[in-house]
C-alpha cells in the first residue's frame, strides 16, 4: 500500500491526513507560501513508516511545512509514536502532540484495540499519560495486554 494524503484548507489553517505507509518513494505534499494559521496532521492510519521514510518525514516537517500557528499531531498510530519516542528530530521543536494510540492485544480471540490517549483530558501536558497494563477484551471479555513497552513507547511524554 502506498500513502495517500488528503489536504483541506479551513480559513488559513490546514488539516493533511496520511494514509498508508511512509517511504522513500512517496510523495510529500509542497507549500509555496508558509501557512498563516495552523497545521493539523491526522496519523490515524499510517501503518508504517521505514527508516527512509523518517528522514523524509523529519526534513518534510522541519523545512517544508512553514505554519504560522504551529503543527499539532492527531490521532497518532502506534508507528508514529515509536518513532517519536525514539528519534531524536522526528518533530521539530515547537510541535505538539495532542493525541495518540496505545495498543492492545488479546491472546485468547486475537482481538487488536487501539485505546486513544488525548492532551487535556487522557493526560496533562509535561506529565507522562498513565496506561494500563491490561484491558477488558470488547469481544470475549478476556484480559488484553499491552502491547508495548510503556517506559520505551511513552519516552517522548516523558520528557515533553
Amino acid at each position: 500500500m502506498s500513502l495517500s494524503v488528503h489536504i483541506a484548507h479551513s480559513g488559513t489553517d490546514v488539516t493533511i491526513t496520511f494514509n498508508g505507509m511512509l517511504d522513500e518513494t512517496c510523495q510529500l505534499p509542497e507549500f509555496s507560501e508558509p501557512i498563516m494559521g495552523r497545521v493539523e496532521i491526522h496519523l490515524e492510519r499510517l501503518h508504517m513508516i521505514n527508516s527512509l521514510g523518517c528522514r523524509k518525514w523529519a526534513i518534510w516537517l522541519r523545512d517544508k511545512v512553514k505554519a504560522k500557528g504551529g503543527i499539532t499531531l492527531v490521532k497518532c498510530s502506534p508507528v508514529i509514536v515509536n518513532q517519536i519516542s525514539i528519534l531524536e528530530g522526528f518533530l521539530p521543536t515547537g510541535a505538539n502532540v495532542q493525541s495518540f494510540f496505545v495498543p492492545y492485544f488479546c491472546e485468547k480471540c486475537s482481538h487488536e484495540e487501539r485505546v486513544l490517549f488525548r492532551e487535556g483530558i487522557d493526560y496533562a501536558k509535561g506529565k507522562p499519560p498513565k496506561v494500563n497494563d491490561h484491558l477488558d477484551c470488547p469481544k470475549c471479555h478476556a484480559s488484553m495486554e499491552l502491547e508495548v513497552v510503556p517506559e520505551k513507547y511513552l519516552r517522548y511524554f516523558l520528557v515533553a
